[in-house]
């Protein structure tokens, strides 16, 4: 079985200039609901095109609006409908905390005379590998351990090849988090924590392709391949 796993496209975010610290961790712990932005969409068209050329025979999303949005436009162009899974959500890494190195970090960057998208990818990455870390570490508040995170992969796994057979191939719209963990977790289990916090990020709309054997073996394929995403 081919599962293709894909990251959401680009999604609106209030812009970091009025960010507080509370915005931050509801981002972290999927609470916050933006609908992709035109970029995004237009990510999402990219990769159903892609996806509907490839042929694929089942498609699963995290309920996440982001992720469902971003599933939605391969459904259309394959008429297959779209099932959600909770299971296949972003990780929630918990709270930081306002005595965090990300506070101080935060008044900081909103300071910054750089043009939006600029101070996004500056806070971008700084704050997620601050997060990332610490949620490795156990030093967050609330969210989901690793080993939470590992059992519901595991669960949706079954599902899927409880319902799909050996010759399917399977796209699936999640996070970016989730991606990284789980592909990490695939390349080599006993170092996944350690090895985990090296590049969390992926890009939208990228794509990371793994066979899924019946015997319960994993390959990875293509790590998060953006080719697809290239302007025609």
């Amino acid at each position: 079985m081919r599962l293709y796993w894909v990251r959401h496209g680009e999604m609106e975010f209030p812009p970091v200039s009025v960010v507080e610290h509370e915005t931050i961790d509801r981002f972290f712990n999927g609470e916050h609901q933006g609908p992709l932005t035109e970029r995004g969409r237009d990510e999402a068209r990219r990769v159903a095109s892609h996806l509907a050329k490839l042929g694929v025979d089942a498609i699963y999303a995290s309920p996440l609006l982001r992720a469902r949005e971003t599933a939605d436009f391969t459904a259309r162009a394959t008429g297959i409908a779209v099932s959600e899974s909770n299971d296949i959500a972003e990780i929630r890494c918990g709270r930081l905390g306002s005595d965090s190195r990300a506070a101080p970090f935060l008044k900081t960057a909103q300071r910054l005379p750089l043009p939006e998208r600029a101070r996004k990818a500056v806070v971008g990455s700084v704050l997620l590998p601050i997060y990332w870390s610490r949620w490795l570490k156990d030093e967050t508040d609330g969210g989901e351990s690793p080993m939470n995170v590992v059992e519901r992969l595991v669960r949706f796994l079954g599902v899927v090849q409880a319902n799909h057979g050996a010759r399917d191939s399977v796209a699936i719209f999640s996070h970016g988090y989730l991606i990284y963990f789980f592909a990490n977790f695939l390349a080599d289990p006993a170092a996944r924590i350690r090895n985990s916090v090296r590049r969390p990020y992926i890009r939208n709309g990228s794509i990371t392709q793994i066979d899924f054997h019946a015997s319960g073996r994993y390959r990875i394929v293509d790590y998060a391949e953006h080719t697809h995403l290239r302007a025609s």
